[in-house]
């Protein structure tokens, strides 16, 4: 399996499921204008939210941490150039 950003694993998260950012951020516990942000890649999730949004939507905690570790580093990798 690829490599994923957090934002593409909402955005998977979301469209698995048929729902609205409303909807996934509900099921989170996020203001929707959040999870917005999450799935384009303008914002990141803090720990706790990390942790919820593991249980919640059923993906593995590593998994999540993985691709929030990883859009990190690609922002850091295009801001250093």
């Amino acid at each position: 399996m690829e490599q994923q950003t957090f934002a593409e694993l909402c955005r998977e998260q979301r469209e698995q499921r048929y729902e609205t950012y409303q909807a996934m951020a509900d099921l989170i516990g996020v203001h929707w204008s959040t999870y917005y942000r999450w799935e384009q890649g303008e914002s990141l999730p803090r720990r706790t939210e990390t942790k919820r949004f593991a249980k919640r939507c059923k993906v593995a905690f590593e998994d999540v941490k993985a691709a929030v570790q990883f859009q990190q580093s690609r922002k850091t990798d295009v801001g250093g150039e």
